[in-house]
């Protein structure tokens, strides 16, 4: 036989804990140029859905509810193109 030693392993044995390869370790995020930017984002969003989006879906959800000739005759009726002047003159 040979000088060399030689180690056998079967499926069964697990090597020593000192022959484990560690787990990768995650990266650092790397540091915005803009500190704060998303959280500044997700509220921007969030006021955008809550003042202009919510109430514009009204809109479209109580128009789609009328049916088309009530639509047209609500948005080409004579009385819907004739100035008015301000809100704030009629008081």
């Amino acid at each position: 036989m040979d000088m060399t030693t030689s180690v056998v392993l079967d499926h069964h044995t697990r090597p020593a804990r000192s022959d484990r390869i560690p787990p990768p370790r995650p990266r650092p995020r790397p540091r915005s140029i803009l500190p704060g930017f998303r959280l500044t984002m997700g509220l921007t969003l969030l006021w955008l859905c809550l003042i202009v989006l919510i109430p514009l879906s009204t809109v479209f959800l109580a128009s789609a509810g009328m049916g088309w000739a009530r639509f047209a005759e609500a948005a080409f009726s004579r009385a819907r193109w004739r100035p008015t002047g301000s809100a704030l003159a009629r008081r």
